[in-house]
Order: C-alpha cells, then structure tokens, then sequence
C-alpha cells in the first residue's frame, strides 16, 4: 500500500507547497485508491520558504510514501528525503489526475 498526500488549494493541487493550509492524503493499492481524509497544518499564514515550516510539514507526514504539490522549494523538500518521502511536482490541478499520473509511471526496481 502507498500512502500519498497532496497539496491542495480551493482550486485543486496547490502550485506552491509552501503556501498550503490542506493536504488530502490517501492510501493506492493495486492501482486504486480509497481511505481519502484531509490534513491541516495549523500554524500555515499562507508563507512560503522554510523557516521551520519545511520541517513541521515533513513530520505531519511521516506516514506518507510521496507529497504531491505544483511546486516545492528545496527546503521542503530535503526534509523530505529525510525521512524517506518522495517529493513529486505536478502540473495537473485535479488531485484525482495528479494521483492517477504518479501511479501510472515506471517504477525503479
């Protein structure tokens, strides 16, 4: 099972990881996807950069095998691979396409 959050805004997957309030996070296996629920960082004010944020983002994911955002800064996205959590940009605004794209391509191994 892959558990995979993503970033979103009020339009869909948010361009900026940085200025995310809300992530939808849900489990894929076999292809399909269930058990969606929504996540809140608490102390998000719509900054961007790291300043501690990138940190406290890469802990309310600890659970999580990939975040799914239009864009992350490198911050972000080293407290990712920290933790073993891969860090995905996407050009797609649906989080059910933005999902659909990361199952679909080739996997390493």
């Amino acid at each position: 099972m892959t558990r995979i959050a993503v970033a979103v805004d009020e339009e869909g997957v948010a361009l900026c990881m940085g200025k995310a309030a809300r992530f939808v996070v849900l489990s894929s296996e076999d292809g399909r996807t269930d058990d969606r629920t929504t996540r809140f960082d608490p102390e998000a004010h719509g900054e961007s950069g790291d300043g501690g944020r990138g940190r406290r983002l890469a802990r309310l994911f600890s659970d999580c095998d990939v975040v799914i955002a239009g864009s992350m800064g490198p911050g972000i996205s080293a407290h990712l691979a920290e933790m073993g959590i891969e860090a995905v940009e996407t050009g797609r605004t649906s989080v059910d396409e933005a999902v659909a794209e990361y199952l679909a391509r080739p996997r390493a191994g």
